[in-house]
């Protein structure tokens, strides 16, 4: 800084201030430097550089043949910051503001293009406008009286509700969100565990396991009621067999003689005879039993 603001400075011998070129001044009377701020956001159209709104510029004004309505439209010139390009923007009278010439681009479109002037309204248009407002108006009026009648009245969705209709509908509101959030833990907590348990895999495998086991049970079964069909016909065809009559003389002969009744005697000669017939070696004490009207079969004679 100390050299810079030097006081005494070198110059050379040979040194000649008539020679030095000294810039010759513009001679447009239009033309002249100004410093300014970007009225807008823009773009750079050869770098893409953004160059943001009330950025300070040192420009070159030009005031130009064009006119709107007896107003002179200007432009103004500078450069890019980063490339060095030229941009040019103008004065824009019939939107109030500024609009982009060449070198660079609005970043954003000004709404005030929507709000030119209006053409001249009609009858209809008029009647329509005023019957409008005095709605409006009359609605304005009823809400004073009612705030006048209750200072904490108010309207909600185009209905004039009040203030415990307003508190009933968050209350009902509160008790949904509640409701929501404890069913959202709930799900979270039994999330948290089937995790712990060993999650999904673990009950898909229990579950493949149980069908395993029902399907080996239901082979079980199938197997034993085949086993116990097959033991029901070879019993049924054994039980054929045996009910088949014997051929053998033998045996007819033995049941033919089992089936022969034998004759009846009184009940005294059979008891006199059973007397006699008792050995002496038998004691009295255990007689032999006998059966009235069976004392002579089986005997030798027969």
């Amino acid at each position: 800084m100390s050299e810079r603001k030097a006081i005494n400075k070198w110059y050379p011998p040979d040194y000649d201030p008539l020679k030095v070129p000294k810039k010759e001044k513009s001679r447009n009377a239009n033309s002249n430097k100004v410093r300014l701020m970007l009225p807008f956001s823009m773009k750079c159209l050869q770098c893409n550089e953004y160059i943001s709104a009330r950025r300070k510029f040192n420009a070159r004004k030009e005031t130009t043949s064009e006119k709107y309505m007896g107003f002179k439209i200007i432009k103004f010139h500078f450069k890019c910051p980063r490339c060095n390009n030229s941009i040019v923007f103008r004065t824009d009278p019939a939107l109030a503001g500024f609009a982009p010439v060449e070198g660079g681009v609005r970043n954003h479109e000004s709404m005030a293009k929507e709000s030119k002037i209006k053409p001249m309204e009609t009858e209809d248009e008029i009647l329509a406008r005023l019957e409008r407002e005095e709605e409006e108006s009359r609605k304005y009026k009823e809400q004073q009286e009612r705030r006048k009648k209750n200072p904490f009245w108010q309207k909600q969705n185009e209905s004039n509700t009040d203030v415990m209709t307003n508190l009933e509908e968050k209350l009902a509101k509160q008790q949904e969100e509640q409701q929501m959030h404890d069913h959202l833990m709930y799900l979270q907590a039994k999330a948290s565990r089937l995790q712990e348990s060993g999650g999904q895999e673990r009950l898909v495998k229990e579950a493949q396991a149980k069908l395993e086991e029902e399907k080996n049970l239901k082979r079980e079964l199938e197997s034993d009621e085949l086993e116990v069909k097959s033991f029901t016909v070879q019993s049924g065809s054994m039980q054929n067999e045996v009910k088949q009559p014997q051929t053998v003389s033998g045996v007819i002969s033995v049941k033919r003689a089992r089936t022969v009744k034998p004759e009846t005697k009184p009940v005294t000669e059979n008891a006199e005879q059973a007397r006699e017939a008792t050995p002496k070696s038998q004691s009295p004490e255990n007689p032999k039993k006998e059966l009235p009207g069976l004392s002579g079969y089986g005997s030798d004679s027969d």
